[in-house]
């Protein structure tokens, strides 16, 4: 659910498969750490997330594109939609990028690890997007916790595909959901 950009080189690793366990970043090859990051914030339309079961997301790092770090989503099948049954082979939602945010999403100690949003939180996003209309967007908003990449999830009426680098996201009117998306296993708030 994330997108890292920098503008003066490409991502080095550009394979497509998703991180599923944490690592931390290594050294570049002159021995120093690589230069920070910053994470996209990352959004699909509410029209593609409504339908959704009720039931648990599980997200993993896609590399897409050489530039891109996103998230792909699977939902949880079995046991009421808990994870406990198999997860089918394509996702059931790519995230798009959209605006950078201020945080870093790689760089010393980050730990790459999946994303979770529970069932009760999927329920609950899909009730405050019929609860506001006029908010067709759900922004995934990235936030560096201690090197745990977390996701807050906002609701935006404003078109992601042209909100400028420059320009301030959420502006206003935007619905903060007050869900995140945690890493699995889900952190703290304090952590």
């Amino acid at each position: 659910m994330t997108s890292c950009k920098d503008d003066n080189k490409t991502l080095e690793n550009t394979t497509s498969s998703a991180a599923s366990t944490p690592t931390a970043v290594s050294t570049n090859a002159s021995g120093t750490a690589p230069a920070l990051q910053l994470l996209d914030t990352l959004w699909v339309d509410a029209a593609t997330f409504r339908p959704l079961p009720n039931a648990g997301l599980v997200f993993s790092f896609a590399i897409p594109h050489p530039d891109t770090l996103t998230l792909y989503g699977w939902v949880c099948k079995g046991n009421a939609g808990n994870c406990t049954g198999q997860f089918d082979t394509d996702p059931d939602l790519k995230l798009t990028e959209g605006r950078r945010s201020l945080y870093a999403g790689y760089g010393p100690i980050v730990f790459w690890e999946n994303v979770i949003l529970n069932k009760s939180d999927v329920s609950a996003i899909k009730a405050k997007i019929v609860t506001y209309p006029n908010h067709p967007y759900v922004l995934f908003a990235p936030e560096n916790k201690n090197g745990h990449i977390k996701y807050n999830i906002i609701l935006s009426g404003k078109d992601p595909k042209k909100v400028t680098e420059t320009s301030t996201l959420p502006p206003p009117p935007d619905e903060d959901t007050g869900i995140d998306a945690n890493p699995s296993p889900p952190k703290n708030s304090s952590n």
